[in-house]
């Protein structure tokens, strides 16, 4: 890594890891405060970010995880609890060792404090279940409603951002309630949902029915946890459900593997148009947009303009 690149995202990142440990510090006294939530979500973010500028991956990857963890505190999924504060303090304290030497730590290490956060995380989960699943699977609907009346590569890729966020909340309750198999249509569905939008692949024909036959599925599944005195006990309607799951991950797989050969002939990019809002009440040198130039600049030539402008001009 380039010194003076190095030296940049340890400033930057120091000044994330103080925040951090603040915040923390206010909500071992008040767990409920919202805006200190938001504020380890959003440093967790920040520093996700910069480190993957900088090609630290484990940092970048680390902080993600974090990052999700506090998503579901952030929406009233999950409390924030001692023990989620005994494990986040582990965390800066493992982070703060990784930015000061820049370099990566025992992947084992990692696991064990994540093992920990995500089991004192799901300890305070409400157990409303019911409701949260029924607003999950409805949201998960509505947005695979709006994927379909697109049907072409015109589709606006973070509508699967947001249908990600509600499968990661399934799967966490499938693998609470030992639902092993359940948690792993739910997560392989997922995976395939993160693939079609990080990869920007292309919109195959069959792509959104077969999304709408998952959600049904996937609905199906959760009524049997929910309300398991109302399912059948006919042996063949047993086994038709066993053998659906399989022929649905079947096709995404299918389908999956036609977009990815695809994927090579796309044609080259580049040039590249970055559009960027900066959180005014961010901290360190990636809060302003020229230490965001000044870096991009060290990979080739940068133009900046404002986009509201741009807007205006159209």
């Amino acid at each position: 890594m380039d010194a003076s690149l190095k030296d940049l995202f340890s400033e930057g990142a120091g000044e994330y890891l103080l925040e951090l440990e603040e915040a923390l510090l206010h909500l071992s006294e008040n767990p409920d405060d919202s805006q200190e939530i938001d504020r380890v979500f959003r440093v967790m973010h920040s520093l996700k970010g910069s480190a993957a500028m900088v090609e630290l991956d484990q940092v970048a990857s680390f902080a993600h995880a974090l990052e999700s963890e506090f998503d579901f505190m952030r929406r009233g999924q999950a409390k924030v609890s001692s023990a989620v504060i005994k494990q986040t303090l582990k965390a800066h304290d493992v982070l703060k060792e990784m930015v000061h030497d820049a370099s990566e730590v025992n992947e084992s290490r990692l696991k064990k404090i994540l093992e920990k956060l995500q089991k004192a995380r799901m300890e305070t989960m409400s157990d409303d279940s019911g409701v949260c699943i029924d607003n999950a699977l409805a949201r998960i609907d509505k947005l695979i409603a709006d994927i379909v009346a697109f049907s072409d590569d015109s589709v606006d890729r973070n509508l699967f951002a947001k249908i990600s966020q509600h499968l990661a909340w399934l799967y966490v309750f499938a693998m609470r309630n030992s639902n092993e198999s359940i948690a792993e249509f739910v997560g392989n569905f997922d995976n395939f949902v993160r693939q079609l939008r990080l990869k920007h692949l292309p919109i195959h024909s069959d792509l959104p029915g077969l999304l709408a036959e998952v959600a049904v599925e996937i609905r199906k599944m959760f009524g049997e946890i929910l309300r398991p005195e109302e399912q059948s006990l006919d042996p063949d309607l047993i086994m038709a459900a066993m053998q659906r799951p399989l022929e649905l991950k079947a096709r995404l797989d299918t389908i999956m593997a036609g977009t990815s050969n695809n994927e090579a002939a796309l044609p080259a990019i580049d040039e590249y148009v970055v559009k960027l809002t900066l959180d005014k009440s961010g901290v360190g040198p990636f809060s302003s947009g020229e230490a965001i130039i000044s870096l991009l600049a060290r990979l080739g030539e940068v133009s900046a303009f404002n986009a509201e402008e741009v807007d205006a001009d159209n």
